[in-house]
């Protein structure tokens, strides 16, 4: 039969149509009735279905939020451990690992500030300025939170040079330039002042005057400016600008003339720029010395000693305007530079003011960053031909017999990039560590140790040595203590050359302990930590041309709990009762 509901063919027997559900050979009463018994029991089942689905997600809502809870609460005691890691390797000036750490920290919370701060600090404290400003970009694009502005604008500030300044003023590379002699306007004779650079010469960002945000400290060379000498010849100058963020933007906010004149003009020259920082103050400090001894005798000076204070470049010492003269007599310039040098530690340039007259740095005293430093030299001067059948008649004089002024320009101490294969013939000879045999120690050291043993021996104290090649040039320098207790200590250094023993001066030695890099000896200092009385103070000690030179790196005060600094690279030492250490 079919159902007459659907049309259907269905059995015969059927009473109900298996396909719409209809009752068959039912009234419509009846049917009814069917259809109403069986909604209310489907209707009767539909609240305890949707109460089991609900406590279900429920449940596995809960859980999974205290799961993310756990993960979160363990990923930021990871994240924070790792900070705190990377502080204390700072503290301990293993700059690798702390890099490492914070790295590392940055993988785990992407969205954080102070791991990228840490970095920049960490990079510009390396003068590692491209690192700096590559960490402070990522932290740009990764961090969206309220934190982002002050992200952005170190970042702006940062930047500020490559994408402003050097575009607009140029840029002024390291390297070795030459200037040739010219004939003067007067019909003189003088060193043609270096013309093919100018602009930006390098930066630095630091909070200069403590108000708790940083500046941008640019040097740049600007090549037009008036004469100096009354003649009409240009020369060049170095310019100190101080930049600021003001509402999001970069502002110059003062300008000072450092170093002038300068990059040729003396026939031999020495200046530099450089930062010391004292009593939590940094101090900027540079000088040019610009000594004529080809056609002149005597030198033209100009030297300074800054702070940054009010928006201002303050003078602490030095000439505002360049000094030239053959003989320089005590006055208060001077006065006022060595009692400024002596103050910030710069014992060594204070001592040669004294003795010269000279209110310039020499350079010879460990600072914190050397931002330039100039050296330049005559070569080729010939007096015969310079001077040929001119019964002193300076118009006749040639310019070109003059030679020229080799000048080299850096970034950082120029003796950070002498190598042995710059050495000269003499000084690889001297300085080879096969000329350089154990007995060849013991004779020329021997001595030095038995007169340190013979002059300063109480029968008390214990007096030591160490024998160490601090410069990696193949010869090992000798360290020797000196002085009757802690409070006089020092240590003499000597190196060997050309057999011989040579004096490079003399260290505190004021409760010291001598260790190799962290890498276990291959950079070109050693480690001095100096501790007394829970106080440490950790330099880098360096040779520099010719003389052994202490770099203070950390001054701090330790908690109740810390230990005093160590790696597992102590330098070799003896008691100086014990010389088998110079046959090894």
């Amino acid at each position: 039969m079919f159902c007459k509901n659907c049309g259907k063919q269905i059995k015969d027997d059927a009473h109900f149509c298996p396909y719409c559900g209809k009752g068959v050979g039912l009234s419509d009463k009846t049917q009814s009735k069917i259809n109403s018994a069986y909604m209310k029991k489907k209707k009767a089942k539909w609240p305890l279905v949707l109460t089991f689905f609900v406590l279900v997600i429920s449940v596995g809502i809960a859980m999974s939020y205290a799961g993310r809870k756990a993960d979160n609460v363990k990923k930021n005691n990871n994240y924070q451990a790792l900070v705190d890691e990377g502080n204390r390797y700072i503290e301990d000036l293993d700059y690798e690992k702390a890099e490492d750490k914070y790295l590392k920290a940055i993988s785990i919370e992407p969205k954080k500030k102070e791991p990228y701060i840490k970095l920049a600090d960490l990079y510009m404290a390396q003068g590692k300025q491209k690192k700096a400003t590559n960490i402070l970009k990522k932290a740009v694009k990764n961090i969206d939170t309220e934190e982002s502005e002050e992200i952005q604008q170190r970042y702006d500030l940062y930047t500020y040079v490559d994408k402003v300044l050097i575009p607009k003023e140029g840029q002024c590379k390291e390297g070795k330039y030459e200037c040739a002699y010219e004939r003067t306007s007067n019909n003189g004779i003088c060193v043609k002042s270096l013309q093919s650079q100018k602009g930006v010469m390098n930066w630095n960002i630091t909070d200069y005057d403590n108000d708790g945000y940083e500046e941008l400290l640019v040097l740049i060379l600007k090549n037009n400016e008036a004469d100096y000498d009354g003649l009409t010849e240009k020369r060049n100058a170095v310019y100190l600008q101080m930049y600021k963020m003001v509402n999001g933007r970069v502002i110059l906010k003062d300008e000072y003339r450092g170093l002038y004149p300068v990059l040729g003009y003396g026939d031999d020259e020495n200046a530099g720029i450089f930062l010391v920082i004292k009593d939590n103050k940094t101090y900027i400090c540079g000088s040019n010395d610009e000594l004529a001894h080809t056609y002149a005798d005597g030198s033209t000076i100009k030297s300074f000693v800054l702070t940054y204070e009010n928006n201002k470049f303050v003078e602490n010492a030095g000439q505002r305007e360049p000094t030239s003269g053959s003989d320089f007599m005590p006055d208060e310039t001077q006065q006022k530079m060595i009692e400024t040098l002596t103050k910030l530690g710069l014992n060594k340039d204070a001592e040669r003011i004294k003795e010269t007259g000279k209110a310039v740095f020499e350079f010879h005293d460990s600072v914190d960053k050397t931002l330039l430093r100039i050296q330049g030299k005559n070569e080729g001067f010939d007096m015969d031909k310079a001077y040929r059948n001119t019964v002193n008649l300076i118009p006749e004089y040639n310019p070109e017999a003059f030679g020229k002024v080799v000048l080299q320009i850096k970034y950082g101490d120029i003796t950070d990039s002498v190598s042995k294969e710059n050495l000269t013939d003499n000084q690889s000879s001297s300085k080879s560590l096969n000329s350089v045999t154990s007995d060849t120690y013991l004779a020329e050291y021997g001595p030095i140790i038995d007169a340190a043993y013979s002059k300063y021996y109480d029968g008390i104290q214990v007096m030591n040595y160490y024998f160490y090649d601090i410069d990696k040039d193949g010869v090992k320098e000798l360290l020797v203590q000196n002085g009757t207790c802690e409070a006089d200590y020092t240590y003499q250094a000597y190196t060997i050359q050309n057999n011989k023993s040579k004096y490079l001066g003399e260290i505190s030695g004021f409760h010291t302990v001598f260790y190799k890099d962290e890498n276990g000896g291959k950079e070109r200092y050693i480690i001095q930590v100096q501790g007394y009385m829970m106080g440490e103070t950790i330099s880098h000690i360096e040779i520099n041309n010719g003389k052994i030179e202490s770099k203070e790196v950390s001054n701090r005060q330790l908690g109740q709990d810390e230990e005093y600094y160590s790696n597992s690279y102590p330098v070799e030492s003896a008691e100086t009762t014990d010389k088998s250490l110079l046959q090894k």
